[in-house]
């Protein structure tokens, strides 16, 4: 019983990292490093 919540808590902590990498992968593609630039250049000015 312990042995099968471990191993599901393992496999779910690897399917949400492997979410949590190609969401972020994805919005990187979709919006270039410049336009981050500039958001992090607007949050500084307030």
């Amino acid at each position: 019983g312990i042995n099968m919540i471990g191993s599901l808590e393992f496999l779910l902590f690897i399917v949400v990292s492997i979410l949590v990498y190609l969401i972020a992968t994805y919005i990187l593609d979709r919006q270039t490093l410049l336009s981050i630039k500039e958001i992090s250049l607007i949050w500084r000015r307030k």
